[in-house]
Order: structure tokens, then sequence, then C-alpha cells
């Protein structure tokens, strides 16, 4: 798989196209995990398992110049949790209780 890709890709070659098996427990490839997700309430998600490190819709709408908004962005980025495990302990104890179409999935 691709670094970064959440699907182990299979290929034949006498077929067109692939098919990606995603692990149904998803913290099997959180050291390779490159997404970020902004959920509809405008919470910046750096891991499925965390309860949101930004509050991006309000970083936006304080009219912030964009250069300080894109730094605030990246130490989100540079902060993540080393995995899922590490993000919903983060949560101090609060569950997880958010469904896919909440945060964007």
């Amino acid at each position: 798989s691709e670094f970064g890709a959440t699907s182990t890709d299979y290929y034949h070659p006498n077929w067109k196209g692939s098919v990606g098996i995603i692990p149904a427990f998803s913290r099997t490839f959180c050291g390779q995990c490159n997404r970020i997700r902004i959920t509809a309430t405008g919470q910046l998600k750096t891991c499925l398992y965390d309860n949101g490190v930004m509050d991006l819709r309000e970083l936006v709408r304080s009219e912030r110049a964009d250069d300080e908004i894109l730094n605030e962005m990246k130490k989100a980025f540079g902060n993540r949790a080393v995995n899922g495990f590490e993000a919903e302990k983060q949560r101090n104890g609060k569950e997880i209780v958010d469904s896919m179409a909440t945060i964007g999935g």
C-alpha cells in the first residue's frame, strides 16, 4: 500500500482495477495515517478517535490572517496523537459516540 493509505490493495494482472480492503480495526494503520477530517460543526480531527483538536469554524470566523490560520493548523497536525489509543486517552474519559456522518466519513 501507498504510505498513508488506509487500505491494502490487491491487483490481478488479468483484471481491470484493484480491490482495496480497509481493516475493521482501523487502529492498525495509525502510524501511517495522513488523514484529517472536519466535522459538520467545524471541529478539526486529526484522528477518528480524538475529540476534535481545534474549532476550525471559530478560527476562520475570528478573521485572523490566512497565515495565522495555516500556522494553527500546522501545529495541530504536528501534535497529532501517535495512534488511536493515545487519541482516545486524550478524550479524558469522554466516550466515543461520534458517527461517521457527524465526522465526515
